[in-house]
């Protein structure tokens, strides 16, 4: 395994409005660096990577990502002026990850 290669994927919902994707990207991103400190592929990707992937996906994808994901691999961030509406999902780097990771839209 190569730690320079590691990704940290984050997923942002296509239906979310700019303004939210935002501030909900930044609490994902910032919920991973406090719940997963110490995991040793994610200290990895902050040592040595440091790469994120952001991408637009679609519901299909959300939840294809969440299936593919195990619970303590991935943080789901909620949005209260959406009704609590699941927006952004930040999937832990891994060495392997599905597939569709790599066919995803980029966000831009």
């Amino acid at each position: 395994m190569d730690a320079e290669n590691l990704k940290l994927y984050i997923l942002v919902r296509e239906s979310v409005p700019l303004g939210l994707a935002m501030t909900s990207v930044a609490h994902a991103v910032s919920s991973a660096c406090l719940k997963w400190v110490g995991e040793p592929f994610f200290d990895l990707w902050r040592q040595w990577s440091f790469k994120k992937v952001v991408c637009k996906v679609n519901d299909a994808e959300f939840e294809l990502a969440k299936e593919s994901t195990g619970p303590s691999c991935r943080i789901v961030v909620t949005e209260s002026e959406l009704n609590g509406e699941e927006t952004v999902m930040v999937v832990m780097p891994k060495a392997e990850l599905h597939k569709m990771f790599k066919y995803l839209k980029l966000y831009r």
